[in-house]
């Protein structure tokens, strides 16, 4: 830990070293823990494969700093669908960096995704909603 150069010389730090050095520790602090990634938990608002009711799409986005998909439904519901599920899903190739994110335009009931290298990933509303079947 680096000490002031008040502290140093055996003087007693002033109000303002004191306030800005706390200050700085509490912007670090803070700063390691969003480096940190969160887990990813299961869903538990998902149900058992085939018996989901529909709903309309309000919203599809990537986040970049969780590597997942946001996905928001007109029900007010939100779910947070994890990149790799939905690269594994469509057989998209692991480097591959999505591009930008289109809603399905007339009925909303899913989206795409276009890729850097020009594949297509596309996602149905089951496929958020939903858990996967059983084997």
């Amino acid at each position: 830990m680096r000490k002031s150069r008040a502290t140093s010389e055996g003087e007693k730090p002033s109000l303002f070293v004191a306030q800005a050095e706390r200050a700085f520790k509490r912007v670090a602090r803070k700063l390691r823990a969003e480096n940190r990634q969160p887990r990813m938990r299961l869903n538990r608002l998902k149900v058992p494969f085939g018996t989901a009711k529909f709903c309309r799409l309000r919203n599809a986005r990537y986040l970049t700093w969780r590597d997942a998909f946001e996905v928001e439904f007109e029900d007010g519901i939100a779910f947070l669908e994890t990149h790799a599920a939905i690269r594994k899903a469509n057989k998209i190739t692991i480097g591959a960096i999505p591009a930008s994110v289109e809603l399905e335009p007339e009925t909303r009931s899913g989206f795409f995704v276009h890729y850097d290298n020009g594949q297509t990933a596309e996602v149905s509303w089951s496929f958020i909603r939903e858990l996967p079947p059983k084997k």
